[in-house]
């Protein structure tokens, strides 16, 4: 049943739900089976539960484990110029609806900021200001990277359910 899936989604949960044998299962799946992995940032625990883990080494981010949620002030996430070359980032039929759906956001409250984006990876959307460990480079708010034949999706943050503040399902889905 587990391999029945073309994606697997992990949100806001506590490393100790993870046994050694889903994380083995989880690699396999991504990695020779070519699934995908979503990793879905919670306010709660977060990818930092993820650091100790088996799958700490398929993330597109480093994770630190003492980070915790980044809610100090409110921010806009902006897209990177990859994103344009990804379909899941396309919401709308061209550039300017694009910017549109994802201007729909509106202000962020929060986000996990992590150590730094994996060097197999690519950042997708940064924050504006904030910026990883070195200082220099932009904090990932969502990023991708191959693994294996699979593919891992990080999101820094879960409030993905406001692109339908104005416009319903239309962008969301």
């Amino acid at each position: 049943e587990f391999f029945a899936n073309d994606v697997l989604f992990l949100g806001d949960m506590p490393s100790s739900t993870l046994s050694p044998r889903f994380c083995e299962m989880v690699k396999e799946f991504v990695g020779k089976f070519g699934g995908g992995l979503v990793v879905i940032s919670g306010p709660r625990f977060g990818p930092s539960q993820l650091a100790d883990t088996p799958l700490s080494d398929m993330l597109p981010v480093v994770v630190d484990g003492d980070a915790r949620i980044a809610d100090q002030k409110e921010f806009r996430l902006q897209l990177t110029p990859d994103a344009e070359q990804v379909d899941f980032m396309q919401l709308g039929a061209d550039a300017a609806e694009n910017k549109k759906a994802w201007d729909n956001l509106g202000p962020l409250p929060w986000y996990q900021p992590v150590s730094r984006l994996h060097p197999l990876a690519t950042a997708l959307a940064v924050h504006p200001t904030d910026t990883c460990a070195d200082g220099k480079t932009p904090q990932p708010i969502i990023a991708v990277r191959r693994y294996g034949r699979g593919e891992v999706v990080y999101l820094g943050f879960d409030e993905t359910w406001r692109l339908r503040k104005r416009y319903g399902e239309l962008y969301y889905r």
